[in-house]
């Protein structure tokens, strides 16, 4: 197929959609008109190419195409040839051969497939989480969590599906507006199962950047059907589990319960159905409380119902102390950290290995966080192994974050008590001579650290600043 006509360049943006449009309707149609199991099988690709969370190998295609519902093994004989995939879909797909990548043509083919899905393959969504979640259901699967990295490698390599199907079936679910009987008995049944739903979470989590590599210990254990639905925001399988007797506060081995998962990932019906049928709002993980997650993830509409349910505003992670204030300030969610001032967050708490929610801001130069604590009464040269909110704005290049907390009072001479780092030294080392002419302005010693302030521009080869800082009076 030819994706852009000679004469495209003659047309305006809105006639070159029109005329691609054209040319993609006529091809689907050609694709409509072939035999029916050609035309069956290019469909099937193309929705799963087009409404897959991420790129497909040709591996995992094959699986999937492969993968009969009702069945608990899986065969190889019914592996589809990867040549017959392409050529059923009429120049609309192709494969990396590097790779082994199948995807569309061109972003304008997946522009069109999505926008016009309701016409080309309506129950996509249902079908692919049917698929995923009969591939999770396979019968080998019953020996559940694996107790040796390689065992799972081994699981993952002949499997090649499970690591996509484990992660995405949820994402499906979830957009499957109407789910069939056939798709909310098939989650439900998956659910329900100790072992396979053991197995699909070590797949969900082992590749998380949180953990390790060392799959069989990191991952947590105890996970059960309930946590994987408030994982994904799942509400009629999770109501459906609260009925059949799932226990809201029934906790994974790193103490998390269902409402964690659900406020972590922003599922705000599902964190109401949850805190309704008695879930604790402030349930402690090694990750913090559900409050602390939903703030981390800047959802406020779930931090709103985790407050309302009297979740403590000012409860600390049980690894690192820290505070909801802290994350969603460092995160950059501003009416997520109005929210919880308005609380009564205390805008000074300190966290074990982190600054303060002021210092976390400055750090990444949240300018209107800093501002909203800094008038709540967050202490300017509060201070910590990483030094001051100063010095972290500083480090960054963030003249105006550095301007508004010499305004508030911030010494402009403090310096981390861990390594002696001033602002100055931070500023000149990273070659922000804006904020160094500030700094100076202010006060701050050009010769403070033994001359290593000039030493450090000098380092980096920050000519203008260093010029500027001998002028201040900065020996070598």
């Amino acid at each position: 197929m030819e994706v852009f006509p000679k004469h495209s360049q003659e047309l305006d943006e809105k006639q070159k959609i029109q005329v691609l449009d054209e040319a993609y309707r006529q091809t689907m149609e050609r694709i409509n008109g072939q035999k029916s199991r050609f035309k069956k099988l290019a469909m099937d690709v193309l929705a799963w190419i087009t409404c897959s969370k991420r790129q497909l190998t040709t591996s995992e295609l094959r699986h999937a195409l492969a993968t009969k519902t009702g069945k608990s093994e899986f065969h190889d004989g019914d592996l589809i040839d990867i040549g017959d995939m392409v050529s059923v879909c009429a120049g609309l797909v192709t494969v990396d051969e590097e790779s082994s990548i199948i995807r569309l043509v061109h972003y304008t083919t997946q522009q069109y497939l999505e926008k016009t899905q309701d016409t080309w393959f309506p129950d996509a969504e249902s079908t692919i989480t049917i698929v995923c979640v009969t591939y999770l259901s396979f019968s080998v699967f019953e020996t559940g969590f694996c107790e040796a990295g390689q065992e799972f490698e081994e699981r993952l390599r002949l499997y090649p599906l499970y690591e996509y199907a484990a992660r995405n079936w949820g994402h499906h679910a979830r957009k499957d507006v109407k789910p069939s009987q056939e798709s909310s008995d098939v989650v439900i049944s998956f659910l329900e199962n100790k072992a396979k739903v053991e197995a699909s979470s070590q797949a969900l989590m082992a590749g998380d950047k949180l953990f390790s590599s060392n799959y069989n210990q990191i991952p947590p254990r105890k996970v059960t059907g309930l946590h994987l639905a408030a994982y994904f925001g799942i509400t009629e399988a999770a109501v459906t589990l609260l009925r059949f007797g799932y226990s809201t506060n029934l906790k994974d081995t790193y103490r998390r319960a269902p409402l964690w998962y659900a406020a972590q990932n922003g599922h705000v019906e599902l964190v109401d159905k949850l805190l309704a049928a008695g879930a604790d709002a402030n349930a402690g993980t090694n990750r913090g409380t559900a409050l602390l997650a939903a703030a981390g993830g800047g959802h406020l509409e779930v931090v709103d119902k985790l407050l309302a349910a009297g979740a403590d505003v000012n409860a600390d992670g049980n690894a690192d102390g820290w505070t909801a204030l802290q994350v969603a300030a460092g995160g950059g969610h501003l009416e997520v950290v109005g929210k919880l001032l308005a609380a009564g967050a205390y805008a000074n708490a300190l966290g074990l290995w982190g600054g303060t929610a002021l210092q976390e801001a400055a750090r990444r130069g949240h300018l209107e966080i800093v501002d909203k604590l800094l008038a709540a009464g967050a202490n300017a040269n509060a201070w910590t192994n990483r030094g001051t909110a100063l010095l972290a704005a500083a480090r960054g290049g963030y003249l105006e974050v550095v301007d508004k907390l010499l305004a508030a009072g911030a010494d402009a001479n403090a310096d981390a008590k861990a390594d002696g780092w001033t602002a100055l030294r931070a500023a000149a080392g990273g070659g922000h001579l804006e904020v160094v002419n500030k700094l100076l302005a202010a006060g701050a010693d050009a010769n403070a650290d033994r001359g290593t302030i000039l030493q450090e521009a000098a380092r980096g080869g920050y000519l203008e600043v260093v010029e500027r800082l001998k002028a201040a009076g900065a020996l070598r």
